[in-house]
């Protein structure tokens, strides 16, 4: 589980990202989850977007493993 003290979004982004290099989708799902909601929560619609993005597309990437694997 990830600490948020002092964690800026770009550093969720980059945990999310490195975690996602490393086919550890969950990990990245729930880094780019607390970006999406610090950057929310600063009013920074950008990097909100930016979060938002990253985590649709973690989750797509987790619904066609579970499909891939025949687990739907």
């Amino acid at each position: 589980s990830l600490g948020s003290e002092n964690v800026s979004v770009e550093e969720y982004l980059a945990l999310g990202d490195a975690a996602l290099a490393g086919k550890q989708l969950s990990e990245a799902e729930e880094a780019y989850s607390k970006a999406l909601k610090l950057a929310a929560d600063n009013k920074d619609q950008k990097l909100a977007a930016e979060a938002k993005l990253r985590l649709s597309r973690v989750r797509y990437g987790q619904a066609l493993a579970l499909y891939t694997a025949g687990k739907f």
